[in-house]
């Protein structure tokens, strides 16, 4: 009952896995890091105040933007295989030289090569979503998405848990690095291995289940993939811009929660570092089993056809912004209790699971063919929303209620899952 592509989805939530290993690796090592009382002196612990931290940990998504539109152009022209390839390697290769490089160079020296996994990761989205786009049938849209995407709930729940664990032993915070970096050369030795471009080349495909696949398949296998891409034509397309908005939005809210929770758990709570990874990582589980439990029950409406697919889209969006945004007000509200505000948490990225149904599948839904060149150009406006400062707490709960409430409006009236014409162009 396994089939080929269930194959090449496992390795696509794989790669998400270990890709956010990758990312979210510091976010909890930093706290051992800049630990000045460490029971462990056998590293080095390094003097850097809230501000170098925050440099520290927005260095990534400075290089994370730049590249996201180029990555879908390269995925599309190339294939998403190489391109895949190179970035979790290159990643992989930076976060090993992570620890002796700061013991070295101090905070630039690790600024640079986040910057370096951040530029590496931008082709991330775009190639997956190529990859996707070739191996799902319309029928499995969502549901594998869902799957592929909460692949990094998994893997930062693996990492939050691991990390505070080695950051604490006798290995100390390095191993958090090594860890992570040679999990994603194991990957990519594997993605060498089994990764295959389309059905079309895969070596023991069924003729069954090729056919299924390439008669019911998302984009045109019969299109030329180093055409030119009608930029003006998506530029200009209003259900574009709405995704974009939705996308920007969305980012500011879920790296508030995903890369700031550990820092202001720490401050706030005091909570030492095992303790620090339990509660980060208690949000990321709860993301990870609801996006399971969302996506089973997307399926069923979309089998049953009880709501259209635009319904369905905004019924998940909804759930995602509108829910998160009434968890935000709670944390600003309440972060003096430390119950209420690790509960927000947990139910503002739960329900943001939501999003992998609602606008996250609307790339797909507006352009096949495209669609791994258009979550580039949205991923890369929406990470310019992620480098912020943490110096002002109930400032940014409040404004990213705020910026919820407004984003799903937005996508409520105006958003689209209609093919667009210029799908078909060239």
């Amino acid at each position: 009952m396994f089939k080929v592509r269930q194959g090449q989805y496992l390795l696509l939530f794989a790669c998400f896995s270990v890709a956010f290993m990758v990312r979210l690796d510091i976010t909890v090592a930093i706290v051992a890091m800049t630990d000045r009382f460490s029971a462990n002196t056998d590293y080095p612990d390094f003097f850097w105040d809230l501000k170098t931290k925050s440099k520290v940990l927005s260095a990534f998504f400075w290089g994370y933007f730049v590249l996201q539109i180029p990555g879908g152009i390269l995925a599309r022209k190339f294939g998403p295989k190489p391109v895949l390839t190179t970035a979790i390697f290159v990643g992989s290769c930076a976060s090993l030289l992570i620890p002796k490089c700061a013991e070295h160079f101090d905070w630039p020296a690790v600024c640079a090569l986040r910057l370096i996994q951040g530029l590496s990761q931008g082709f991330l989205h775009p190639s997956i979503y190529t990859h996707i786009s070739k191996w799902s049938p319309v029928n499995e849209r969502s549901r594998t998405l869902a799957f592929i995407l909460c692949g990094q709930q998994f893997g930062s729940v693996v990492c939050l848990l691991l990390t505070g664990h080695l950051a604490s032993s006798i290995l100390g915070w390095p191993s958090v690095f090594y860890t992570s970096g040679s999990l994603g050369i194991l990957w990519t030795i594997a993605w060498v291995i089994w990764g295959v471009a389309s059905p079309a080349s895969h070596k023991t495909i069924t003729l069954e289940e090729r056919s299924f696949i390439e008669n019911t398949g998302i984009a045109d296998k019969n299109r030329k993939y180093d055409s030119d891409t009608p930029w003006k034509a998506i530029l200009t397309s209003k259900p574009v811009v709405v995704l974009t908005v939705a996308h920007i939005c969305n980012n500011w809210v879920f790296w508030t929660l995903v890369t700031l929770s550990p820092s202001f758990i720490s401050s706030v709570y005091g909570f030492n570092i095992k303790n620090n990874s339990y509660y980060s990582a208690l949000p990321h589980l709860s993301m990870f089993v609801m996006a399971l439990v969302f996506g089973a029950i997307s399926n069923a409406i979309i089998k049953k056809k009880l709501l259209s697919v635009n319904a369905n889209r905004k019924l998940w969006n909804s759930v995602a912004q509108w829910g998160g945004a009434m968890a935000l007000f709670c944390i600003a509200m309440f972060r003096d209790s430390q119950t209420i505000t690790l509960i927000m948490m947990t139910v503002g990225l739960a329900l943001n699971s939501a999003t992998f149904l609602g606008f996250l599948s609307n790339h797909m839904d507006l352009s096949p063919n495209y669609s791994g060149i258009l979550m580039g150009f949205t991923n890369c406006l929406s990470n310019i929303a992620s480098m912020k400062n943490a110096d002002e707490w109930a400032v940014i709960f409040y404004t990213s209620s705020a910026i919820f409430i407004l984003s799903n409006t937005i996508f409520l009236m105006f958003g689209s899952t209609k093919v667009q014409r210029w799908n078909s162009l060239n």
